[in-house]
């Protein structure tokens, strides 16, 4: 397992207090349905969530349960068909467009089951890119973004591409463009699902120790030691969701 660098707390942690007191995310009856007439199906059923600041969350349910369109609803990628949600005690239906794409890049982070990362960019590229759309000046944005990439221990990376990176090198880059802005929340949908057994045990230590900063992080995972490993567990079932028993969690 890597060892960080520098603890990633005091990093993420810098900016948590300045967010609102209230939860980090509250849904409320939040529906998802596609189709209409007798071609509509419904994806999420009246889904209530709630999650404090700096809980990290596992999302947990087989596949096609909803589980996956229940984390885009809460990082606002998409749109309810019905129901209510609140980031940090701002109700996200009353944003606009512009308003919206402004909270995804100030307050919320994410990282997917691939990197996603611009082939042609170095490491620190790729990870100061939040910034280029916060309008942060060149030499600001690779001074952060150097900062993160060296807590994640890629200190010796930053200028490699892609293609001369393992692929738990390019998750973790991933994960510092997730942080690069010091969002409030970060949202994982799969982070180590490419990654083996060593890669993956390393990314369950940076995302408990994002949260561990007052970071609220929210993640999907088949992986059952990785659910077991956050504070607290949510079910998805055939679009429902629940909280599953300690005895359901250790099937």
């Amino acid at each position: 397992m890597i060892q960080l660098a520098k603890s990633l707390t005091s990093f993420v942690g810098s900016r948590c207090g300045t967010e609102s007191q209230a939860a980090s995310i509250e849904a409320v009856h939040l529906s998802k349905s596609f189709g209409s007439g007798e071609a509509e199906r419904l994806i999420l059923d009246q889904a209530n969530v709630r999650i404090e600041r700096g809980e990290f969350v596992a999302i947990v349910g087989p596949s096609g349960s909803g589980k996956s369109t229940l984390l885009n609803l809460l990082g606002c990628l998409d749109v309810a068909t019905s129901g209510h949600l609140s980031i940090n005690g701002e109700s996200v239906g009353e944003l606009n467009a512009k308003d919206m794409a402004r909270l995804r890049n100030r307050s919320l982070g994410f990282v997917f089951q691939s990197a996603h990362l611009m082939a042609k960019a170095s490491a620190l590229d790729n990870a100061a890119l939040p910034l280029v759309y916060a309008g942060i000046s060149r030499r600001d944005r690779r001074s952060r973004a150097a900062e993160v990439l060296e807590r994640l221990g890629l200190s010796d990376r930053l200028f490699h591409l892609p293609s001369q990176l393992s692929g738990g090198q390019q998750q973790r880059v991933a994960i510092a463009r997730a942080l690069v802005n010091r969002p409030s929340i970060v949202f994982a949908d799969e982070p180590t699902g490419a990654l083996d057994s060593r890669a993956s045990q390393n990314v369950l230590a940076i995302l408990k120790n994002v949260a561990a900063g007052g970071v609220t992080v929210v993640m999907v995972t088949h992986d059952p030691a990785m659910a077991g490993a956050a504070d607290r567990v949510i079910q998805v079932n055939d679009g429902r969701v629940s909280i599953p028993s300690d005895d359901l969690l250790c099937a």
